[in-house]
């Protein structure tokens, strides 16, 4: 081999190398990430309810619950993450005050409502509302200050609240959590009978992983009722916070709380302050974490029937291990055998399928199976989680050596189909030993 060919044989190489780094960077940055993931970020507010499955839920913002809409009853007023990792930062937060069931002039959602008085006592105009309740625990009465302390509308208790069954389920279509609201105030005016609309209750929070780290607030306070033209509504009560993990740690500033609005008192009336509302926790975290299931304040000198009874903290052993996506397996995170227990669709019973992970929990991301193909057209190859139509570039397109690496440029007509749109693999490595193998078996023969 001549000089001239030497240098050109190492010109070539280098272009190689000089390509590989270009496509090393192109596969690096495609990586994204995942859809099953949930971040919020410091100073960031996001809004969601009812139940979600991630993989991963890291909040360093704010997490709202979406307030009870009587129009979408089952979906709201309560949120539910299952995740196999946890993770609400110092700066973090997760909201359901006042998210839970709402006042109406006509009653009250959900069973524990306070009450509203009765519109046909003229005589004691204006009424106050009565607090809203939560499981055993009932809201305070609204009362005439004067006297006796005259009850003019009920508190709010749940007949059928239990809490051996803090999430109500199979009571008015699923509780979910939600403490009742506060009773509507009630005052006459030239336009007839006006009503103020009591407190939400405190909605329901509900965390279930396999590993969880809370270092920020949790609350399902309950709003305080409202004063209009010297009438006042009933306060809120407490939600629930619902906490079940198999390795929970709480930093010094985690706090839970979930208590009742306050009983407001204005001249010779008070309405009646909300009940507090529920958490339950492993018992191994109990002492690390500051709780607060406090009622609503009553008025004086009516305190005891305007005030409303205190919730409940209860400890309980951590779960053994966690199935959140109700798969049938329990999470790799605390000794199952699931690796993405955020998604239904990955288990060791899965299908290994063209999308970039790794379906079946073998360790292995889109191998091919011992028969078939992961593709289901015969002339596809599955290559960065996509399955790509490989077409035969046309004879014009060849060199003399009649080989790839005459292409004169990329394959025409190429098309890529993704199966799932998950994270994206690099193969960078598999790049760099083809670019290295054209390196020398392109170069020009002497």
């Amino acid at each position: 081999m001549n000089t001239q060919n030497r240098h050109r044989r190492t010109r070539a190489v280098l272009r190689c190398f000089g390509s590989l780094g270009l496509l090393a960077a192109l596969v690096c940055t495609a990586e994204r990430a995942s859809a099953a993931d949930l971040a919020i970020a410091a100073g960031q507010t996001v809004v969601l309810s009812g139940r979600h499955i991630f993989d991963t839920v890291t909040i360093a913002g704010t997490l709202k619950v979406r307030p009870f809409d009587p129009e979408a009853a089952d979906e709201t007023g309560w949120l539910e993450l299952r995740a196999a990792n946890i993770r609400l930062a110092d700066t973090g937060r997760i909201d359901g005050d006042g998210a839970g069931w709402t006042s109406s002039a006509t009653g009250g959602n959900g069973a524990a409502a306070g009450g509203n008085p009765d519109s046909m006592d003229t005589g004691n105009f204006p009424l106050p509302g009565g607090g809203g309740g939560h499981l055993e625990a009932s809201g305070g009465s609204g009362v005439k200050l004067t006297g006796p302390c005259t009850a003019l509308a009920a508190a709010g208790q749940d007949p059928n609240g239990s809490y051996m069954d803090p999430l109500g389920v199979g009571v008015m279509n699923g509780n979910h959590g939600r403490g009742g609201p506060g009773g509507v105030g009630l005052n006459n005016s030239q336009r007839g009978v006006v009503a103020v609309l009591g407190g939400a209750g405190g909605g329901g929070i509900i965390l279930r992983a396999a590993t969880m780290t809370l270092d920020g607030a949790v609350s399902a306070n309950g709003e305080e009722g409202q004063e209009q033209l010297l009438t006042l509504s009933g306060s809120g009560a407490g939600g629930t916070i619902y906490i079940a993990c198999n390795t929970c740690s709480f930093g010094p500033a985690a706090k839970l709380t979930a208590t009742g609005g306050a009983s407001l008192k204005r001249s010779s009336r008070a309405s009646g302050a909300g009940a507090g509302g529920f958490i339950y926790l492993p018992a191994s975290a109990a002492s690390d974490v500051q709780t607060n299931v406090d009622a609503g304040l009553g008025s004086d000198p009516c305190a005891t029937p305007t005030a409303g009874a205190a919730g409940l903290v209860e400890a309980a052993d951590a779960i053994s291990c966690l199935d959140a996506d109700d798969d049938g397996y329990e999470s790799a995170s605390c000794g199952g055998l699931d690796c993405g227990d955020g998604d239904a669709l990955v288990s060791p019973n899965a299908t290994e399928i063209c999308n970039g992970i790794d379906d079946d929990c073998d360790g292995e991301t889109d191998e091919e199976p011992s028969e078939g193909s992961l593709c289901p057209v015969a002339n596809e190859l599955c290559q960065e989680g996509a399955c790509v139509t490989q077409t035969p570039p046309p004879a014009s397109e060849l060199g003399l050596h009649g080989g790839l690496c005459s292409l004169k440029g990329p394959y025409p007509g190429a098309t890529t189909r993704s199966t799932r749109d998950r994270y994206p693999t690099s193969w960078a490595w598999f790049l760099g030993l083809v670019s290295i193998f054209l390196a020398f078996r392109c170069t020009p023969r002497p």
